[in-house]
């Protein structure tokens, strides 16, 4: 029972987080310039950390991920891999495909999040 509950609990702090990503236009614009191939979003990646990092409560560590619609999006950091083996990793992600000034649907990006307890 314990770890459904705090399956639940992790699920309602992703949903509020990527809330958060979608609906602030700053965020927004962050994911949509990032870059459209292979691993080279990490700066963009770091900025939206950075601005949700206030949302993760402890004892909980978390990823950001930002990729194309149709890339493979998963944790590709040999330290963290090393981190979450053995962890109950949860993972839920978000589509953006606009701003408030911005609409480019070639462009759409999936912002994945991943989260698990230290």
């Amino acid at each position: 029972k314990q770890d459904v509950e705090q399956g639940e609990l992790i699920s309602d702090i992703q949903r509020a987080i990527l809330q958060e990503v979608s609906t602030n236009n700053e965020l927004s614009e962050v994911v949509l310039s990032s870059e459209t191939f292979g691993n080279e979003n990490v700066d963009k990646e770091i900025d939206i950390e950075t601005a949700i990092e206030s949302l993760i409560p402890s004892p909980f560590e978390y990823k950001i991920r930002i990729c194309p619609l149709e890339e493979i999006c998963n944790i590709v950091d040999n330290t963290i891999l090393e981190k979450i083996k053995g962890k109950d990793v949860y993972v839920r992600e978000v589509s953006i495909s606009a701003t408030l000034d911005t609409y480019e649907p070639d462009k759409i990006k999936v912002v994945r999040l991943f989260m698990w307890e230290e």
